[in-house]
């Protein structure tokens, strides 16, 4: 995008602030000289190459929180699907009433009935156990869904989702079955899912850090790294949640980020960066 387009942008926006559309107003107005490469001695070349390259590298590979065009419309979607659902369990009963889970979809884990229907691990990822279940999973969703969309088309996402969802599910019985003291478990929520949205972001930007050694790149990772930290702290300190689904949702995300972001961005680096050498 040209640099006019984008301040005529701003210049429309109804919540750009007073003091950004005057700014953007004065630099359409009195617009800086333009110099041609030609003209920049050796040391001012080399310092616009390694801009322009740090901000190929952040478009690649950071994760693109900034409002742009393009809207996370399957987000919101999935977002939409999950409130209808919780709307479904109202109407048929208490969202907190395990039989009206169950009834529902719910994942139901005991020493006889892990896998007896195969669908209930996709069902179980879009019902929630009370409002506060799903107003925090919605939360995460949106902002999470929406920067990885922005970032991906959205059915990499879906692809995404649906395979975290699956792999939570189907590995959580082997991983954490039933006990004595724990003979029967019944599974809702769509948090595996959503930490597999949060190791796809993940993948993007250890990828990136690895290849590009981009500041925002790098200052993006260590901002979901502490997320994650948080998250492994209060999976620890909530008996009630299942740690073991969150961590597998969690790893097969970033198994998946890894392989988009290297099959759609690696390769086209690393052939840059032999011809700069």
């Amino acid at each position: 995008m040209s640099a006019n387009r984008h301040l005529r942008l701003i210049l429309d926006d109804k919540d750009a602030a007073a003091i950004t559309k005057l700014l953007s107003q004065r630099m359409l107005d009195d617009p800086a000289p333009v110099l041609n490469r030609d003209e920049l001695d050796e040391e001012a070349l080399s310092t616009l190459e390694g801009l322009e390259r740090e901000i190929r590298d952040d478009q690649q590979f950071g994760v693109p929180t900034a409002r742009t065009s393009r809207r996370p419309v399957l987000t919101w979607s999935i977002a939409a699907v999950m409130v209808t659902v919780f709307l479904v369990e109202l109407l048929n009963g208490d969202p907190t009433d395990p039989e009206n889970l169950i009834a529902l979809g719910a994942l139901v884990i005991s020493a006889d009935s892990a896998w007896e229907q195969w669908w209930r691990p996709f069902t179980a990822g879009f019902l929630h156990f009370g409002y506060w279940h799903l107003g925090m999973n919605l939360a995460a969703l949106l902002l999470l869904g929406s920067w990885l969309e922005r970032a991906w088309r959205g059915r990499l996402v879906l692809s995404c989702y649906l395979l975290s969802i699956a792999a939570a599910g189907l590995l959580l019985p082997i991983l954490d079955g039933p006990t004595v003291e724990r003979p029967v478990m019944v599974v809702v929520g769509a948090s595996g899912g959503i930490m597999g949205l949060l190791g796809a972001l993940l993948g993007r930007l250890l990828l990136g850090r690895f290849l590009a050694r981009s500041p925002v790149v790098r200052g993006q990772l260590v901002l979901l790294c502490m997320v994650v930290l948080l998250q492994v702290a209060f999976d620890l300190s909530v008996p009630q949640v299942s740690s073991t689904a969150h961590l597998t949702g969690l790893l097969t995300g970033l198994s998946f980020g890894l392989i988009v972001t290297a099959c759609r961005n690696g390769r086209a680096l690393v052939q840059e960066r032999k011809k700069e050498s």
